[in-house]
């Protein structure tokens, strides 16, 4: 057996961690391939899932490639202090571990007992204060080490009003910490599920390319420019009001989007400038995934297409499938079967139609000026309630990755249940398919399942207008009306179910084969790589 290529799998959100930790099980599975995990974020992964990466040998990592530590361990919760505080108590950590090793042998055996629990409570006590400390403070100390020196009196004010200092030693840090990551892990391929100029990703794709890595997207979601401008169209950060944003426009126009007849800059004006001085700055910053990726892996002829609309280079887009769509087809070849096992797990019976609902997360504190619904309880009730309504159909609720039960438990009943299996393993034993804007719809376009797409948040996204199974309303009154009828009426259903069949193969290619697809895509690209390297 030849060398093992390492791969590294950078996540930053609980969806890409779940994603991305497939990939990973494909590629550790295949012989070929030593995996690593980077959690560039806390709380995207459980600890029951840390272990499972670790059982099956798939490394998880920090910013800096060493062993990831939960927050829990040190009392930090920053991500990239996490990472600092990490590093800066290793020394000490050695050093206390050989004064232990030397004093051991002079302290009687009945007195160990007590002195550990004593100086274990108070040093861990006294590390908790420190770190604390170390948190409250590192950001006003990080923002000092970068002094802006100028002779013009309008640069230093907008150094002072922006930030600017501060962004830069923000990304150069990221930049540093992406560097000693590549060079601990040493990867062949570095996949991530999004290139977004707000993470992590631009400094994480100089440092791969640096090291002769290939990096791959692995994309969990499609958007355009129009999602992030919808987001920051009333916030005034963005807003070429500020003269600070008018100046950098100017500079930098590729940074500016009109939506709604306002134009908008994509990062505040220092934000913009630090990426720009960097040269971490995509060649479209208003679309996702325009970055220096070598490859975009694209999981369906409507979704390649939905990115060269885009902008996105159509040499960089291969169609490959996801293992989504690989779950997606075990689950309809046994549709009939998971329908009962899941009717049995939630206590559901007789045999009437299962609606399967993805309820939105809480987006009112960006889009309350929007939404009809002022709480996000309110919103729920009437949401649910409106498609317990009928009587005629059981309704299967599916949390998003960052919702929490607790706010949605009380509405649980005889025909209402919460499901935890992931959306995907769902949709092939569902009737009908009810979502808000979700990337998820075009799973069930490839299940051939109706879907009603209520848009609660009024993003008026055109992601699926082409598409007549899915059907599209913004409004409450409208949404009650169509669910009704979606619901009650058994034809209106099949019709929608037949018009959803003839798109579904654009939208997915459920042969169960895009692992094998994936993995040669890797091969391929990284074999490359080394011909060039050599």
């Amino acid at each position: 057996m030849g060398t093992l290529r390492t791969a590294l799998f950078v996540a930053d959100s609980r969806g890409s961690f779940r994603e991305l930790a497939e990939v990973a099980r494909l590629l550790q599975a295949s012989g070929s391939w030593s995996c690593a995990i980077c959690l560039a974020s806390h709380g995207i992964a459980g600890d029951d899932e840390l272990a499972a990466c670790r059982s099956e040998g798939i490394a998880c990592v920090d910013m800096l490639g060493e062993r990831y530590v939960p927050p829990s361990a040190n009392g930090v919760t920053h991500p990239f202090l996490q990472t600092l505080v990490t590093r800066l108590l290793a020394g000490p950590r050695r050093a206390w571990q050989r004064l232990r090793a030397r004093l051991r042998p002079l302290v009687p055996e009945s007195l160990v007992p007590p002195l550990r629990r004593v100086l274990a409570s108070r040093c861990v006590a006294a590390l908790r204060r420190a770190a604390s400390h170390l948190e409250r403070s590192a950001y006003h100390a990080l923002t000092r080490l970068v002094t802006p020196a100028t002779r013009d009196a309008v640069f230093l004010r907008l150094l002072r009003t922006s930030g600017i200092a501060w962004q830069i030693q923000r990304r150069s840090l990221v930049l540093r910490w992406s560097r000693a990551l590549t060079d601990r892990v040493r990867p062949a391929l570095v996949v991530l599920c999004e290139d977004n100029v707000e993470g992590v990703s631009a400094p994480i794709v100089r440092a791969a390319h640096e090291a002769s890595a290939i990096v791959a997207i692995q994309p969990n979601t499609i958007a355009t420019a129009a999602e992030p401008a919808e987001t920051y169209w009333g916030n005034p950060a963005h807003s070429l009001d500020r003269w600070s944003n008018r100046v950098v426009a100017r500079l930098y126009p590729r940074w500016v989007y009109t939506h709604r007849g306002r134009a908008l800059l994509r990062l505040p004006a220092a934000g913009v400038l630090a990426a720009e001085w960097l040269g971490l700055a995509p060649p479209l910053p208003w679309q996702i995934n325009s970055g220096g990726a070598d490859v975009i892996l694209a999981e369906s002829e409507a979704v390649r297409r939905y990115f060269a609309r885009a902008g996105l280079p159509a040499d960089r887009l291969r169609l490959t499938g996801t293992l989504a769509a690989d779950r997606l087809a075990r689950g309809m070849a046994e549709a009939p079967r998971r329908r009962e096992r899941l009717r049995a797990a939630l206590g559901f019976s007789g045999d009437r139609p299962v609606v399967l609902c993805a309820l939105p997360p809480n987006q009112l504190d960006v889009r309350a000026s929007a939404c009809c619904f002022a709480r996000y309880e309110d919103l729920l009730a009437f949401w649910i309630e409106t498609l317990a309504k009928s009587g005629e159909c059981d309704v299967v609720l599916s949390l998003h990755p960052r919702s929490r039960r607790d706010p949605v438990r009380h509405f649980e009943g005889p025909r209402v249940r919460i499901a935890e299996e992931p959306v995907v393993d769902l949709i092939p034993a569902c009737d009908v398919f009810v979502a808000s804007v979700s990337a998820t719809i075009r799973w069930a376009i490839a299940c051939s399942k109706p879907v009603l797409n209520y848009d609660v948040y009024r993003y008026h996204y055109d992601d699926y207008s082409g598409v007549d199974g899915v059907v599209t309303i913004d409004d409450r009154e409208e949404f009650a009306r169509e669910a009704a009828r979606m619901l009650t009426d058994p034809d209106h259903r099949a019709r929608l179910a037949r018009r959803q069949a003839a798109a579904a193969a654009d939208w997915g290619t459920l042969d169960g084969r895009a692992a094998e697809r994936i993995r040669a895509l890797f091969d391929e690209f990284t074999s490359k790589a080394a011909r060039r390297v050599e």
